[in-house]
């Protein structure tokens, strides 16, 4: 169970799921509840990050959906409970990147935003799952997605979809690495990939895309490499033009 982390759930908890039985809209779910081992006074289910994801959605439909106010707070603390697991994953990518190195100052440019952009900066050392965490963090969103960043073999100013994804090397969130549904790739996993180890070069544009549902693409445009570390944190957003669009649009609702 390498890829998958144990939550544990007090009696309280479980019996409190277990009460949402019919209205699960993943029985695979409900089922890890029902058949959860007790270990002690506790019971233990093993999530993959998937899966974690999936329950969270489940659980906050449960709680919009519920019109007893204090079980509405009920599954409010449980979903901050079930979130907080959510950082052991994020903790698990973080092994390959280290705040060493040169400052890259990149700038990310939301494509068909008109001119809302923030600029980055990030140490060699670090990797691109980093680069992304800042992005998620730039841009103000609220749900985690896959991603994936994309150097084009050849100079692409503008940005050309399918192009981008007949030519070009691929460096994707880890889970897209090992997933075998409709969102796995072959591309090489991001939580690895320094930025020194991309040789950028000032002018040089690359992309990224985030959810690959609704695909929020960016251009990214390499602005210096040679930047001197202060005792800062990084990554770090150095400038900012723009509003952020709302991650999910429900004005249609």
């Amino acid at each position: 169970m390498d890829d998958k982390i144990s939550v544990p759930l007090s009696p309280e908890q479980r019996d409190l799921l277990l009460k949402y039985e019919s209205y699960f809209a993943n029985h695979d779910l409900y089922r890890m509840v029902s058949i959860a081992a007790k270990k002690g006074k506790k019971y233990e289910i093993y999530f993959s990050e998937e899966e974690l994801d999936d329950f969270l959605e489940q659980i906050a439909e449960f709680c919009n959906n519920e019109e007893d106010e204090d079980t509405q707070f009920e599954l409010d603390d449980l979903y901050d409970y079930f979130e907080q697991h959510i950082n052991t994953f994020n903790d698990s990518y973080s092994e390959y990147s280290n705040n060493t190195g040169a400052v890259c100052i990149l700038k990310v440019l939301l494509a068909g935003s008109g001119k809302v952009w923030r600029k980055i900066a990030i140490r060699e050392g670090q990797t691109l799952h980093a680069l992304h965490d800042m992005i998620f963090v730039a841009f103000d969103r609220e749900e985690e997605h896959l991603y994936s960043f994309f150097f084009p073999h050849s100079l692409q100013k503008k940005l050309n979809v399918r192009k981008i994804y007949q030519s070009s090397e691929e460096y994707t969130h880890p889970y897209a690495c090992e997933d075998q549904g409709p969102f796995s790739s072959e591309g090489n996993d991001a939580s690895k990939a320094t930025i020194e180890s991309l040789g950028l070069k000032e002018g040089q544009i690359f992309f990224y895309v985030f959810d690959f549902g609704d695909e929020w693409w960016h251009q990214i445009t390499v602005e210096k490499t040679d930047g001197i570390a202060d005792d800062g944190e990084y990554p770090r957003i150095v400038e900012r033009k723009g509003e952020s669009p709302e991650q999910y649009d429900y004005s249609d609702e």
